[in-house]
């Protein structure tokens, strides 16, 4: 589980917010450039705030809700920590991040992944939030105020026009510190929230707290997962993957490509196809059927085994689609791959 996406089972939060009525909102149009100005001061906060506190993080699925408890350090955009507290499974993991290498220390598998710093893709959504804002693709809207970690918050919805995905962000005003964040899915749903219980904004750091993880001599030191994945701004190149990759000619309004990846798999690579419209992304996963001598290919099909994925099989080639968005949407996206 990956360290910063690790969220949990919601609650309601009546002991960590006490929520406050939602009346004298301002007119629409003063209410949207309000929510924009937050947006804004939120964007720049975490670029330049330094924050100490405790977290917990929630992920809901059909089959399993996860939940998680840590402690951040956060230095701006330069720098953050987080250890896990809870569940059991992860409890005592480490992560690092510096601005140029970023460490997973995991104790229950004695291993140490190493990767680099995860913080220019926060850069690229931030600027990627601003321009839909700017022009017309995402809308925001204060919606109420809360007070989470004993600090007062307001409530901040940005929505795509085409309701694929919806965020709300709990923003202070005083200084524009996210003290919580939840991700609703295209029917509604809640999909994940993180939010502060406890929150210092007089963090103050003595220098070892964003170094590498302390581990012991016998500790495996390992590239961090996808390991030996190689990151593309365009699309991968046949030669560089063994099978020439389909790309979808249809997908989502709002939708653009992002990035991609080649993965080892089972002796052979994996294709990963990355599009987002801000609010939440589509992940494309192709490779190559092995199919040994005397054996018949699959047929092709596409199937739906849960909510969220989508599954075929075309051209001797399996591809897996992932992503918050209905099955219908994502079946005509992988129909539409050629």
């Amino acid at each position: 589980m990956k360290p910063v996406y690790l969220l949990a089972l919601c609650v309601f939060l009546a002991v960590n917010s006490r929520i406050l009525p939602a009346q004298n909102l301002p007119s629409p149009p003063q209410n949207q450039q309000q929510a924009y100005v937050l947006l804004v001061k939120m964007l720049s906060a975490a670029k330049s705030l330094d924050i100490s506190g405790e977290q917990e993080t929630i992920l809901y699925r059909p089959e399993q809700t996860f939940t998680a408890s840590q402690t951040v350090e956060r230095q701006g955009d330069k720098a953050m920590r987080i250890e896990y507290k809870s569940p059991q499974a992860v409890a005592g993991d480490v992560f690092v991040d510096n601005g140029k290498v970023a460490w997973h220390y995991i104790p229950s598998a004695n291993k140490l992944e190493v990767g680099t710093s995860g913080f220019g893709r926060f850069h690229h959504e931030s600027e990627g939030i601003l321009r839909r804002l700017n022009s017309q693709q995402l809308t925001a809207q204060i919606v109420g105020q809360e007070v989470v970690a004993g600090q007062n918050a307001q409530i901040v919805q940005v929505t795509a026009p085409n309701s694929f995905g919806q965020r709300r962000y709990w923003i202070d005003p005083s200084n524009g510190a996210q003290l919580k964040i939840v991700t609703f899915g295209t029917l509604g749903q809640m999909v994940s929230q993180t939010y502060f219980t406890k929150i210092s904004y007089r963090a103050r750091f003595g220098g070892n707290e964003f170094g590498p993880p302390k581990v012991s001599p016998s500790t495996a030191t390992v590239l961090m997962s996808p390991r030996g994945s190689q990151t593309i701004a365009g699309m991968p190149p046949a030669g560089e993957c063994g099978f020439e990759p389909l790309v979808p000619s249809y997908v989502p309004p709002g939708f653009t490509f992002q990035y991609s990846m080649i993965m080892p798999m089972h002796g052979k690579k994996m294709v990963s196809l990355i599009y987002g419209n801000t609010l939440t992304t589509l992940s494309i996963f192709e490779k190559q059927i092995s199919v040994e001598d005397g054996q018949k290919p699959p047929a092709d099909e596409i199937v739906s085994p849960r909510q969220g994925v989508v599954t075929a099989v075309r051209h001797g080639c399996q591809y897996i689609l992932v992503g918050n968005l209905p099955s219908n949407v994502m079946q005509q996206v992988l129909k539409s791959m050629h």
